[in-house]
């Protein structure tokens, strides 16, 4: 059989969550962190992305935007975010470099 592969990774997610949920024992999730790294080397081109306004947290908008995804499928809604972020070595005006936590998870 020929599944897709976003099929196969929403499997795999709720394969996950059913594990979660059936390990009580372990409590509720209070808190989930994902980090994710690339090097792109980009220079500005004056798109959204180089807007500090537009895009104030640019590395979660362009890669972290699918962790958020991520961790909301496996432990659910959120009620507090924390984002990190800073400037490596990007010719961009935003920064390269960010680190996102969920926090409080209502469960």
């Amino acid at each position: 059989m020929n599944f897709d592969r976003h099929i196969l990774g929403q499997l795999r997610l709720d394969a996950v969550r059913r594990d979660f949920e059936l390990a009580a024992v372990l409590g509720a999730p209070v808190g989930a962190r994902a980090d994710i790294w690339a090097s792109y080397r980009e220079q500005a081109d004056g798109t959204w992305y180089d807007d500090p306004q537009k895009c104030p947290v640019a590395p979660v908008f362009l890669l972290g935007i699918y962790l958020i995804n991520d961790l909301i499928q496996l432990f659910g809604p959120v009620r507090d975010v924390q984002v990190l972020q800073s400037r490596l070595s990007t010719g961009r005006p935003t920064a390269d470099n960010g680190q996102l936590s969920l926090l409080c998870f209502q469960t």
